[in-house]
């Protein structure tokens, strides 16, 4: 089986283009907006909005789409256009676009003066045949105050890193981590910052300072076997969303605790399928043992016609370790075949 699985693999490999930069761009980005405007333009197709998370190489695949029709641009757009192009067009990235704390073996502008300007910048970058790494220092200061009825301030510190690149031009990977200081009115610093509802340490206040941590990261192998054959596979942690909708997305509006997932999405023509399951945090007790787990898992097969309307259909399991079995979670709810609930009904009636 070992054998088998690595002789598989290592066909992937070898079958796969060369596809730079296969990290995705995290979903609050402003280019799926402008992406989505385009698309409703019919500068370019169906940007699969249900399912909205793109990697680099698919959003730049997209800019280079527009920028071939220009001339049905205004100008404010192709001010726009200039400047992702400048994001994500990372073999043209030099002095002038691009800033560069720690000057490396690369063509990014090291002038202190440039840290100030509309350039992209990074704390350290490097790039080699096949390898890439990019490196970015975050910080981070508010302040906040209510009015009425009157709070003492509240001010929230934090600090931290995000790397993030492609190995072998196939595989994807993103890392970050922060962490921050509350001072002032703690319990306040949750208006300030919602995720702070979520965010077990702070929830707990274990050690009765106001102090948080997020983290987030992943890999994602991306594959073509064939031309117009699009494979990823994706396991870790950060911010998603799932579904339709005008304002938040149905499924996952993103307004939740971010998910620890496995995930597999397949594309060929008009023809495409997503499977994913992801876990969070239930609601806090501070009775440990009444804390848990839920868990959600979804299978959609989707068919999209250019100019027509997309057609799909989609099974969704959300479930709560509190209101599992003793067995505990059955993996019948995770396995991406079962697009109707046969598996979950005979494992119960066999």
């Amino acid at each position: 089986m070992f054998r088998k699985l690595l002789f598989s693999l290592c066909i992937l490999l070898i079958t796969c283009s060369i596809y730079a930069q296969q990290e995705n761009v995290p979903i609050d980005h402003d280019v799926y907006t402008f992406l989505k405007e385009m698309s409703v333009k019919k500068i370019i197709a169906n940007v699969h909005d249900d399912n909205p998370s793109m990697s680099r190489a698919e959003v730049k695949d997209h800019l280079k789409e527009i920028f071939s029709k220009s001339d049905q641009l205004s100008q404010t757009e192709k001010n726009i256009l200039k400047k992702y192009q400048d994001e994500f067009y990372d073999e043209k990235a030099d002095s002038t676009n691009t800033y560069q704390l720690f000057k490396g073996d690369n063509s990014y502008s090291s002038n202190i003066s440039d840290l100030f300007s509309d350039k992209i910048k990074y704390t350290y970058a490097y790039k080699n045949d096949g390898v890439n790494a990019y490196l970015n220092i975050l910080g981070r200061g508010i302040y906040g105050t209510e009015f009425s009825p009157r709070v003492p301030n509240t001010e929230l510190f934090d600090i931290g890193i995000r790397l993030r690149g492609t190995l072998v031009d196939k595989l994807g990977y993103s890392i970050s981590f922060i962490k921050g200081g509350i001072e002032g009115n703690n319990a306040f610093a949750a208006i300030i910052d919602p995720r702070m509802n979520y965010n077990f340490q702070y929830v707990e206040n274990a050690e009765k300072i106001g102090n948080y941590a997020f983290t987030e990261g992943y890999l994602r192998y991306y594959t073509q076997p064939v031309k117009n054959m699009n494979i990823s596979f994706e396991l870790g942690r950060e911010k998603m969303k799932f579904g339709y909708g005008y304002g938040d997305k149905l499924v996952l509006s993103g307004n939740h605790p971010v998910l620890d997932f496995i995930k597999l999405d397949f594309k060929y023509g008009i023809f495409s399928f997503s499977s994913w399951a992801a876990s969070t945090v239930g609601e806090y007790n501070i009775i440990r043992d009444s804390n848990y787990t839920k868990f959600i898992s979804t299978n959609r097969v989707k068919l999209s016609f250019n100019n027509l309307q997309n057609s799909s259909f989609a099974v969704i399991f959300n479930l709560s370790q509190n209101h599992l079995s003793h067995d505990g979670l059955s993996f019948s709810n995770l396995q991406p075949v079962d697009l109707f609930d046969f598996a979950p009904v005979f494992i119960s009636t066999g």
